[in-house]
């Protein structure tokens, strides 16, 4: 199953700021929607498939490295506005 977050239903490109770019090591995104991605992000990886796997990857890229992240993790990574442009997020469940 694949899934897309977004604010119009399509890229998730609304929520990167104007000086986003794909070469830098993480994405910059509008601080304003930092928080509802962070929830959305945790409660999919709390109660979503097991085995899921989160990419925050310009269309045509690949991720260059996988990171293992709790829920919790994964929530605090968005929050601060640092997904990485070519990281993929392993989610590891606790408990």
């Amino acid at each position: 199953m694949r899934a897309t977050i977004s604010e119009e239903g399509a890229c998730a490109c609304s929520l990167l700021s104007d000086s986003a770019d794909w070469n830098d090591e993480t994405w910059s995104m509008r601080p304003e929607v930092l928080d509802r991605l962070a929830t959305t992000l945790e409660v999919l990886a709390r109660l979503g498939p097991k085995a899921l796997f989160v990419e925050a990857l310009w269309v045509g890229d690949a991720a260059r490295e996988t990171v293992s992240v709790t829920p919790k993790e994964l929530a605090q990574v968005a929050r601060s506005g640092k997904l990485g442009t070519h990281t993929r997020y392993a989610v590891v469940r606790e408990g």
